[in-house]
């Protein structure tokens, strides 16, 4: 009776020393993220003058108005560095497309560079960017692709041969990320990229120079955007 009198007595301090012990442990740290897709709207600069553009091979007229700036839609993928060179913390290697909403010009590009988060708080980051890109300006020629149109089939579904020139250029951004306990976040950017050749002119076809006259366009300048994302 004694012994289970003492044992009772002792069963109390145990579980104070084990609770003790369990809130002396560390939290769970969360996993680090590797990879982030994020997907976004910006407006980026984009520069032509009004012009009349060939017809469609259906011969539907085309023109484009005067513009200085465009909407893209862009996706992005971005690489933590840390997973293949632990030293390199909180660097990111990025990947972004853009897709220009321009009317009657088609435009892509691709900017790939690096991007440094540096902590500002728990659920605040500031993100610091460079980066390279290339782009495709084209529009289309009004001929169809093969130089021979369709006998049958949807005369509005007609492959269509296209003018393009590439432009390289190179730029930098700055980002401010707002993380949340899980993994989705949101990013505003403002950034600023410069073409070489600023301007793509001459748009050419094989057969023949398709730019209407003094018609030149301008990619390039000042771009400020929204994005959301998740990190796994």
């Amino acid at each position: 009776m004694r012994r289970s009198f003492h044992a009772l007595a002792l069963l109390p301090l145990c579980l104070l020393l084990s609770g003790v012990a369990w809130a002396e442990e560390p939290p769970e740290e969360p996993a680090t993220p590797k990879v982030a897709l994020d997907f976004g709207a910006t407006l980026s600069g984009l520069r032509h003058p009004a012009a009349t553009l060939p017809p469609s091979p259906g011969g539907f007229p085309r023109s484009v108005p005067d513009r200085d700036a465009a909407a893209r839609l862009t996706f992005g993928v971005q690489l933590a560095l840390s997973q293949f060179f632990p030293s390199l913390d909180d660097l990111w290697q990025t990947n972004l497309l853009d897709w220009y909403l321009s009317g009657g010009l088609q435009i892509f590009s691709l900017r790939i560079g690096g991007e440094q988060q540096l902590a500002l708080s728990r659920w605040l980051a500031l993100g610091l960017g460079v980066h390279g890109a290339v782009a495709e300006v084209s529009i289309g020629t009004g001929e169809f692709a093969g130089g021979v149109p369709p006998t049958s089939g949807d005369p509005t579904d007609i492959d269509e041969l296209r003018a393009s020139q590439w432009l390289f250029g190179a730029g930098g951004t700055v980002s401010l990320l707002l993380l949340t306990r899980n993994v989705f976040f949101a990013r505003l950017q403002a950034g600023y990229t410069v073409y070489l050749p600023v301007k793509a002119r001459n748009l050419e076809a094989p057969s023949k120079d398709f730019t209407p006259p003094g018609f030149s366009v301008s990619l390039g300048g000042p771009s400020i955007g929204a994005f959301v994302g998740i990190r796994l």
